[in-house]
């Protein structure tokens, strides 16, 4: 080698090798010695050679006071592979049928995945979407899609099962019906029927809907409906008829909620201060087809209006509510016919938050405290001034439109209304 080949291998760490290691351990140490205050102080110090930081060798490393902090950790999915525990394989999903081996442990990860014995590979679900994937086994997480959001730490174990509410509209019962989980303290099927279902962080049971199997999300449980097909829980039939009974496949996203009966809970956000994300699912000839319920006050009150005309809330916090027809003597005398909404359960405390944004608390905030138990309670809107308060009703026969509305905007609304006043409770 030439001498300008020689000093290239010394001083040029891109095109020719690293110098010799005793080399790079005597100008590093040499450098820092002389105590540099920054990495570019070091780097300085160091020949061409060795200013590649830090140097490939194991034993050397930057002082601790140079020493960069450690990436910031994104949030959402660990990087890695997942360990997702011993037992993951499912034989039965027919809670007649359950027996020890069923039992799964469950880890306190973001989703975990699970093999069903009885699925076939070259079954094909009545799929009423593209898919955008096919995952190769069933991937179950807590609160989907998010899967920032890990199973409690205290579940342990326990049995999957196919559920199938009690409706007497056989539709309405298939598309509400799902994969639930029932943790048990022991691998024990005895224990099952004592045992209550897995609920999530809203306060309802964690449910994995039928629909889900073949609509637009179904690659995520590739072979949940062969399994269940196998079993003789899902026949062909259903499943088509799960494929074309929802008008469309890509207006279920997790966020929203569907109504299936007038006393299914719903939950509900204080400081939203309207009604979001509330569907109700309407029998049209044999087609369940889903219609929004148009944002509507709950909690709000005038005296509380943002600068920008927006009508809030003066408490923040979480509950469940359901609907029920208005049993009010005027309405039932004048042939009215109104609905009403019933907070039948409290996840998170209210607090006072028209103080913290205004500088103090307003006295009449009292007057539209949410109540566990008792109606919704709503201000004036219209009258700023106004310190009375009402029952949160809507009538479903004569609506008051506001003039923005179009046309369709109406007759869904209405349709709405009319079809959750026909519902069973």
């Amino acid at each position: 080698m030439s001498a300008l080949g020689m000093s290239r291998a010394l001083l040029c760490p891109h095109r020719c090798p690293y110098p010799p290691r005793r080399t790079l351990e005597r100008c590093y140490s040499k450098a820092v010695a002389a105590a540099p205050k920054t990495i570019e102080e070091l780097r300085k110090r160091l020949p061409l050679g060795c200013a590649v930081l830090p140097p490939r060798i194991p034993d050397l490393r930057l002082p601790p006071a140079l020493t960069p902090p450690p990436p910031r950790r994104k949030r959402g999915r660990p990087k890695g592979p997942r360990v997702f525990g011993p037992k993951r394989t499912v034989s039965t999903l027919n809670p007649a049928h359950i027996s020890t081996v069923d039992w799964i442990t469950v880890p306190s990860q973001f989703d975990f995945a699970l093999k069903f014995t009885l699925a076939d590979p070259n079954f094909a679900a009545p799929v009423k979407a593209k898919a955008d994937r096919k995952a190769k086994q069933s991937t179950f997480a807590y609160n989907p899609p998010r899967r920032d959001v890990p199973f409690p730490k205290d579940i342990g174990g326990g049995f999957l099962y196919y559920y199938v509410p009690p409706d007497p509209s056989p539709l309405r019962a298939l598309l509400q019906s799902g994969i639930r989980l029932r943790p048990t303290t022991e691998a024990d099927p005895a224990l099952f029927a004592t045992s209550t279902d897995l609920l999530d962080p809203l306060g309802l049971p964690w449910h994995i809907p039928v629909w889900q199997f073949v609509c637009a999300s179904g690659a995520m449980f590739p072979d949940v409906a062969s399994h269940l097909h196998a079993e003789g829980l899902l026949s062909p039939a259903q499943l088509e008829q799960v494929a074309t009974g929802i008008d469309n496949a890509y207006w279920t996203p997790h966020h929203t909620l569907a109504l299936f009966h007038r006393g299914q809970e719903f939950p509900v956000r204080f400081e939203d201060g309207v009604l979001k994300g509330v569907h109700v699912m309407c029998d049209a000839d044999g087609v369940l087809k889903p219609l929004r319920l148009l944002y509507s006050p709950l909690y709000a009150t005038p005296w509380t209006t943002t600068e920008e005309g927006e009508v809030t809330a003066p408490w923040k916090g979480v509950g469940l509510a359901r609907f029920e027809r208005s049993t009010d003597p005027a309405h039932l005398a004048a042939g009215q016919r109104f609905l009403r909404i019933r907070l039948t359960k409290i996840l998170v405390p209210p607090t006072l938050v028209a103080g913290e944004e205004r500088g103090e608390v307003d006295a009449r905030a009292e007057l539209v405290r949410p109540t566990e138990g008792a109606l919704v309670i709503t201000g004036a809107v219209g009258e700023t001034n106004s310190h009375e308060v009402k029952v949160w009703e809507q009538p479903v026969d004569d609506l008051h439109w506001p003039a923005s509305w179009k046309r369709n905007m109406r007759l869904v609304q209405r349709a709405a209304l009319d079809a959750l006043w026909e519902m069973a409770v």
